[in-house]
């Protein structure tokens, strides 16, 4: 397996003795020895030198991620490719074996990691439904997970927005071996409600598309509106028949509420008929989930136009002109490293995920186990500000950002952190 320099992909760590080479100049240097990564076409190279592998667990093929691995690696170099007294090695994993993403593969790619003798941790998964079949898989080997984006709520807890056996069925050592760094979808359900009565918006119209998804935010919705006391004046669901949607809108406007909430996936032509048959969100305000956080929703061909201006989207986490000062800085350095305008939300949640890895590590005894136990333990200054977790793996603070769309553009707002008895 190919040898990467100081810089690594993956977040699989590895803990070395020491071979002597020749730096160029004549005179021997000493340096880690390097553990085998995990094997097979799915994964790069490492990046790196150690006994000891952290594994990125991502969609390689998609560019978005690999901005995400970029964070990481920027971190890992940072730290000079050592977790404490651990030299370390990373290495980017594919979850999947074709050009199309598909959560048929994850299962595979978490054998691969617990096989591998070196792997310590696994920084990932991205994908929420990967999650659900790589998590059993690692937890039987007692391997550390730490996902920088999840947010399904069965993944950690049960109840509203979760399905019956979870999330035991995820634990079959009765462990916890896996956390995350984002609130799940009951917590953004929470947010959104919490927001629209810091607003005044007190008579609510709630639609949801009936996917896992959509259900899901919208119980988690409903029962902190309630608990806020606002008026749910009625509900509804769309589907993929554009026919309806007309009828739909006019019983939303027929009920006079202050802001209709969406609870799902993204739709231009829903949004375009809410302007059309209810009014303008300047007059009855729209709000809805991170699911219509999507640049092409509000811009380009077959995107709402001006119809989106106004509307308010909720996102799991801080924006980055949000971040402490050590998290602006961290944008910064990585925006010029790559020569970026923009940087994706999540970057400094994954450089988050990096820096909690490498400090389990240095806290442990270099075993799985024991970097479990101080993943569990962790309470650290970070690019996203302090992070500890709970006994389920979620994150003591969960904001959620609301954005509104200016001109096509998701613009950030401010934060909304709901307390745990409005999530729970």
């Amino acid at each position: 397996m190919k040898i990467l320099g100081a810089c690594a992909v993956s977040l699989v760590l590895a803990v070395a003795g020491l071979t002597a080479c020749d730096d160029g100049t004549g005179a021997d240097i000493t340096l880690p020895t390097s553990a085998p990564g995990v094997p097979g076409v799915q994964c790069s190279a490492v990046f790196g030198r150690g006994e000891r592998t952290i594994v990125f667990d991502a969609h390689a093929r998609d560019g978005m991620y690999r901005a995400w691995f970029d964070a990481a690696r920027q971190v890992f170099a940072e730290h000079g490719y050592r977790a404490g007294g651990y030299p370390v090695q990373l290495q980017l994993c594919d979850t999947t074996q074709a050009s199309v993403r598909s959560v048929d593969d994850c299962p595979a790619s978490a054998r691969s990691y617990v096989a591998t003798a070196s792997v310590i941790a696994v920084i990932g998964p991205v994908d929420s439904g990967c999650a659900t079949s790589e998590i059993p898989i690692t937890n039987r080997a007692g391997l550390a997970m730490l996902s920088p984006e999840n947010t399904y709520v069965g993944l950690t807890r049960g109840g509203v927005g979760a399905s019956p056996g979870e999330p035991d069925i995820y634990y079959p050592t009765g462990k916890r071996t896996y956390a995350r760094l984002v609130g799940d979808n009951g917590a953004q359900g929470a947010a959104d409600a919490l927001y629209l009565q810091q607003k005044g918006l007190n008579r609510v119209y709630l639609l949801q598309d009936g996917t896992p998804y959509g259900r899901g935010i919208a119980a988690s919705f409903t029962r902190a509106a309630r608990k806020l006391g606002l008026t749910i004046v009625g509900t509804g669901s769309w589907t993929d028949d554009t026919s309806r949607f007309p009828a739909v809108m006019k019983r939303v406007s027929a009920a006079r509420p202050d802001v209709m909430f969406l609870a799902g996936r993204g739709r231009a032509d829903l949004i375009k008929a809410k302007v059309r048959y209810v009014g303008p969100n300047t007059v009855v305000k729209l709000v809805a989930p991170d699911g219509f956080a999507s640049a092409s929703l509000f811009q380009g061909k077959g995107s709402t136009g001006p119809d989106g201006n106004g509307t308010v989207i909720s996102v799991a986490g801080l924006p980055p002109e949000q971040l402490p000062v050590t998290g602006q800085r961290f944008i910064t350095e990585f925006m010029g490293a790559n020569s970026l305008k923009y940087v994706d939300p999540h970057v400094p949640y994954v450089a988050a995920a990096a820096q909690i890895i490498l400090e389990s590590i240095a806290r442990s005894d270099g075993t799985r186990a024991g970097v479990v136990d101080q993943l569990f333990k962790a309470h650290l200054q970070t690019t996203v500000g302090e992070v500890s977790f709970d006994l389920n793996g979620d994150p003591k603070q969960a904001p959620t950002t609301m954005f509104r769309v200016v001109d096509g553009v998701l613009q950030s707002m401010n934060a909304v952190t709901p307390p745990s008895w409005l999530v729970n």
